[in-house]
């Protein structure tokens, strides 16, 4: 019982801190609308989610799907960056806490950004800085798991 209570306090603090930072590190702006009979993104104009995260997988379409680490997601944004995508939200996580995270999920869509190259270089720099020696927290896996889809879901929807 007690295991229990304390994933839930940590779930709740966790989304607290991140929900209260989303506004700021999303800055989503093309259209999207949901389909209430398939409960799939409806989406137009390109728009890709590059993830490691199966919760995002099974949720969406138009993911790209990464086997590997939150680092190997941004590699691949940063290669979709110098193809030709840009960045819808931003590569990384809102709290330090998040930095642990297994997965990440990245909206991009079609269009050339000199800004998404410079965002991705330096949020891969920061993140291979800030996690330094340490490594993912894949005790609580699940839980990353969920925020990170709940994260992606309030970021499209803003």
């Amino acid at each position: 019982m007690q295991y229990f209570l304390v994933r839930i306090s940590f779930c709740v603090s966790i989304l607290t801190i991140t929900l209260i930072s989303v506004s700021v590190l999303t800055f989503f702006y093309q259209e999207i609308w949901f389909n209430n009979s398939t409960r799939r993104m409806v989406m137009e104009n390109d728009i890709v989610i590059v993830t490691n995260n199966s919760y995002v997988i099974n949720e969406y379409d138009n993911t790209i799907n990464i086997e590997g680490e939150y680092l190997d997601v941004l590699y691949k944004v940063r290669d979709l960056t110098h193809l030709g995508y840009s960045l819808v939200t931003h590569p990384l996580a809102a709290s330090i806490r998040m930095f642990y995270s297994p997965v990440r999920s990245v909206v991009m869509k079609k269009g050339f950004s000199e800004r998404s190259i410079e965002i991705i270089e330096n949020s891969i720099e920061k993140y291979i800085n800030t996690m330094g020696v340490r490594k993912p927290d894949y005790r609580n896996g699940e839980d990353y798991c969920t925020l990170d889809a709940v994260l992606l879901k309030e970021g499209i929807e803003n």
